[in-house]
């Protein structure tokens, strides 16, 4: 395979297409073996969705205010914010792969008082 006649934007993608191949093979034997986790089932969701949930994830069976879920997935800044219903989209979208691809887990609201969402938590299903 020569790759010097490949730009760097074909080297990367084929880079990402090549380790996305790569764990998605890992996931099965894992699966197989009966050993997989969260983090390889989750190698088969889309980028923001998988973001999304690691993030959760990493912080397991504790609260992650919007906020903070908005800085670690889509990278913002003090002061900057995510419009309110691409968040709930994604969760929504995010719910519907989980259940789609069998990760035995699921996206809890954690709300205010006021009935307001205050962030997520992720809980393993028994």
């Amino acid at each position: 395979m020569n790759l010097s006649s490949h730009s760097t934007a074909e080297l990367k993608a084929k880079h990402t297409r090549l380790l996305t191949a790569a764990c998605k093979v890992w996931a099965e034997i894992q699966r197989r073996e009966g050993s997989e986790s969260i983090e390889v089932m989750a190698t088969s969701l889309p980028q923001k969705q998988r973001s999304f949930l690691l993030a959760l994830w990493n912080t397991q069976h504790k609260r992650m205010s919007i906020i903070d879920l908005e800085k670690k997935v889509w990278g913002t800044k003090d002061h900057e914010s995510v419009p309110q219903e691409t968040v709930r989209n994604l969760v929504w979208r995010l719910g519907n792969s989980i259940e789609k691809l069998g990760i035995p887990v699921f996206i809890d609201e954690v709300k205010r008082e006021n009935g307001d969402i205050w962030g997520y938590k992720v809980k393993r299903k028994k």
